[in-house]
């Protein structure tokens, strides 16, 4: 009843469904393939959006603190400045002069350039704060968008094609035995 499902017609049945199930799962890896490529290219562009935005925000506090600073040193100017009229006008009222006011005005001198010196190196530091900031925002996109550059394997037809191959000599084998060599 069974005879007429030779060994050829089970033979071809296995190597057709072998290359249909192939043929599908190969489909569906490059299409996985094309997906993670997608998404990884996604990935990347917010890593580079991202990194612009950050390098903006270093920006605006760069320029914060760059005017707060120049503020802060004109205000010491003028305070030290307004010292300094005060202290001759009121050495001109008393009728000082000589050694004594010239030290006076010599020291409101110093505590203007001290002042402003902290100033200084206090924005120094931001800056140099600020420049770490932006190379570590830099490493962290280019390591981003370095993954995100990395090749997607996609299977290719030519596997498949082996593939298919190597099934059907395994089915031609399984239904057609070779008897064994003496």
């Amino acid at each position: 009843m069974c005879d007429f499902i030779t060994p050829t017609v089970l033979a071809i049945t296995a190597a057709a469904i072998s290359a249909a199930g192939t043929t599908a799962a190969t489909v569906g890896q490059q299409q996985q393939a094309a997906s993670q490529a997608n998404f990884q290219q996604q990935q990347g562009e917010a890593a580079n959006a991202n990194a612009i935005n950050q390098f903006g925000q270093i920006q605006r506090r760069l320029t914060e603190e760059e005017a707060a600073a120049s503020l802060s040193t004109q205000e010491t100017n003028i305070e030290a400045a307004q010292a300094r009229a005060r202290a001759k006008v009121a050495a001109s009222a008393a009728g000082v002069s000589g050694l004594s006011v010239d030290n006076l005005i010599g020291d409101i001198f110093n505590q203007e350039g001290r002042r402003t010196s902290a100033i200084n190196t206090n924005l120094e530091f931001t800056q140099a704060a600020l420049a770490d900031q932006a190379s570590s925002i830099f490493a962290g996109a280019q390591s981003a968008v370095n993954t995100s550059l990395r090749p997607v394997q996609a299977p290719g037809f030519a596997t498949a094609a082996l593939q298919i191959g190597a099934d059907s000599l395994n089915a031609y084998n399984t239904y057609f035995p070779q008897p064994p060599t003496p």
